[in-house]
């Protein structure tokens, strides 16, 4: 995501650039199913400056031995390990990125004691999308240091 930008603007951009690889801008031309969640990563300084954020969606299964590239070299494709997170899930409507800095705040409350467990300077956003493309709930998430 370009940082540059608002976080919105941004996100739209991100996502529409995502959408299109999915959508058969690969190098197998194939179309694939959108899986949920589709997450937003931020990594920053502590909570306040973010050094850099992407958007992330699981490929489907079928996918997953013989991959298509992206033509665009603003895509890349990571593959991750099993990984654990803390996550408060809520509802309504798509929240604003000030909100969902309070979420994360309502979490990192509940987290305090557990404190050197989590990498604090990571962060996920998860989007569950209903059909005709409402999201209806949304979770934050810290990922727990491997041990």
């Amino acid at each position: 995501m370009d940082l540059q930008k608002d976080y919105e603007a941004s996100y739209r951009e991100a996502r529409e650039t995502l959408q299109k690889y999915l959508d058969g801008d690969n190098s197998q031309d194939v179309q694939m199913e959108n899986t949920a969640p589709l997450t937003t990563v931020s990594v920053s300084n502590g909570f306040s400056t973010v050094k850099e954020a992407y958007l992330a969606v699981f490929l489907p299964a079928f996918y997953h031995t013989n991959t298509p590239q992206p033509n665009n070299s603003n895509v890349a494709l990571q593959k991750e390990g099993m990984q654990l997170y803390y996550v408060h899930s809520f509802g309504g409507p798509t929240p604003s990125y000030d909100n969902y800095k309070r979420e994360f705040a309502k979490l990192a409350s509940v987290l305090g004691p557990l404190s050197q467990e989590i990498i604090w300077d990571t962060t996920y956003i998860n989007e569950y999308i209903a059909a005709g493309g409402k999201e209806e709930r949304h979770e934050v998430a810290f990922r727990v240091m491997a041990s």
